[in-house]
């Protein structure tokens, strides 16, 4: 419904949601002053977001996701110093994140996912003090991670999976303090794992790597990540050895590492545990040949015994038969009456 002020009727609140609305965002609402809130969300609304929206200087709050809105998201959006969340999600927004959404100092929930977003993520972010929570997953973003977002001293999770980023996970986001969710997968990202990612080892909950061109080897520092409850490092190009203190984090619920090009095999489960879930045993080549299983050398040696027993049987049960043939039914190891 629409929500008005008691004490001079002016519009606070539009909330519309789920109302299958359809047209276009009409240019008057740039008119509402006083507006706090608009949520718009899950309804059929087409065209651009209005340039007039700028003069929505009361606007904390801003829900348009899951629409089908097109064009680019307005430079002028940098106009509205109170917002402190966007959703924006699940629409055919195009174009850059405007880097004027980093005079948004008030802003705390930015949410871009699944929409037609190309370019570089805005180094400007990192002056949004108050960031909590940022997601633009599923567009077509490029260029590399700004490594100036060590200073969101707020950011909790951070999501930009399935994009086309390139270069290397910055060191210098082992010092985003607060991070909890680290999602970078299905990128184009390179390079080694980042051992100062440890420094978030009171803090660290998801750690999403896969499905990038990651190479080195796993940092045995990894060992020391003291919350972390999900680590996905799957497809990329990793070698070595999974770290045995890493692979049993007492903490780590789904650990998901094949393929890369690991060298060596694993136990499928910690001693006196009997969880596998965090095993990395399937697909990856066991030196002796086998899969975790007996040696292949004694898999021969039992092979050959069985032939060997069952020789025996063809053997005695040969000589008894010539026995019974020549002697009428002696008994075995006994030549019969001579005539």
């Amino acid at each position: 419904g629409v929500f008005c002020d008691s004490s001079d009727s002016k519009i606070v609140f539009i909330n519309l949601s789920y109302n299958r609305l359809s047209g276009t965002l009409p240019d008057s609402f740039g008119s509402l002053d006083s507006l706090l809130g608009m949520d718009l969300s899950i309804n059929l609304l087409t065209g651009s977001i209005p340039a007039s929206f700028r003069n929505l200087v009361s606007l904390e709050v801003l829900y348009l996701d899951n629409n089908s809105l097109r064009g680019t998201i307005p430079e002028e959006i940098g106009n509205l110093q109170k917002l402190r969340e966007i959703s924006f999600d699940n629409n055919a927004l195009e174009g850059q994140i405007p880097s004027t959404l980093g005079s948004l100092t008030s802003l705390q929930v930015c949410y871009l996912s699944n929409n037609k977003l190309s370019g570089p993520l805005p180094p400007e972010l990192s002056k949004l003090s108050a960031l909590l929570d940022f997601r633009a997953p599923s567009n077509s973003l490029s260029g590399t991670l700004p490594s100036s977002y060590k200073d969101l001293p707020s950011l909790m999770t951070f999501i930009v999976e399935d994009n086309k980023i390139s270069g290397t996970i910055p060191p210098e986001f082992g010092n985003i303090a607060s991070l909890q969710n680290l999602w970078l997968g299905y990128n184009l990202i390179s390079g080694t794992l980042p051992v100062p990612l440890v420094n978030l080892n009171q803090t660290l909950l998801i750690l999403a790597l896969q499905s990038n061109s990651l190479t080195g080897t796993i940092p045995p520092e990894y060992a020391n990540f003291e919350k972390l409850k999900v680590l996905y490092l799957d497809n990329n190009r990793l070698t070595g050895t999974i770290p045995l203190p890493v692979l049993y984090l007492d903490t780590l619920e789904d650990f998901r590492a094949l393929p890369n090009d690991f060298e060596l095999d694993y136990p499928t489960q910690s001693p006196g545990s009997s969880n596998s879930t965090n095993s990395p045993n399937d697909g990856v080549t066991n030196p002796s040949g086998g899969s975790g299983g007996l040696p292949v050398g004694a898999i021969v040696g039992i092979v050959v015994g069985v032939i060997v027993v069952i020789a025996l049987v063809i053997v005695v049960i040969i000589l008894t038969l010539k026995l019974k043939k020549s002697g009428g039914g002696g008994t075995f190891g006994m030549r019969g009456p001579m005539s």
